[in-house]
């Protein structure tokens, strides 16, 4: 057997990381989320048409108390990335309240240049809750 060595000519280099983008880290609002597994959307997040954004993680964050529920039951979750201009999802993830809230990616998930995106939750348990999403990563030039 013959080893050969391969080089990577083009590296993805970081041009700037989400905390630069001049608006500090990219959060997705989705206000209060109904406890009935229905779909809630966050508004859609246009990336830049001269950089394409790389995901790293992801953080739930809950603005409303659950102290009441968790106390009796974790409460479950499904969290999506969706690409609204290739209506595709990038990215599915379970979890719960308060148990498993950040999820971090060992590949980055690409949102290409002038692409909108959003998150996507369902919430179960017996809880309306206030939460939102929040999104770090870099970006590279296209």
């Amino acid at each position: 057997m013959t080893w050969r060595r391969y080089e990577v000519d083009a590296v993805i280099k970081p041009i700037r990381v989400t905390s630069d983008l001049g608006a500090g880290a990219v959060i997705l609002d989705h206000g209060t989320v109904t406890a009935d597994y229905a779909a809630d959307n966050s508004a859609i997040k246009t990336q830049s048409a001269s950089y394409d954004l790389w995901i790293t993680d992801l953080s739930i964050n809950v603005v409303t108390d659950p102290t009441a529920e968790i106390a009796i039951q974790p409460i479950p979750f499904v969290i999506r990335i969706y690409d609204t201009t290739d209506t595709q999802i990038r990215w599915e993830g379970t979890g719960s309240i308060p148990n498993r809230c950040h999820f971090n990616f060992n590949t980055p998930l690409k949102i290409t240049a002038g692409h909108g995106f959003r998150t996507i939750l369902y919430l179960g348990g017996a809880t309306d809750l206030d939460m939102l999403t929040c999104i770090n990563g870099f970006e590279t030039a296209i």
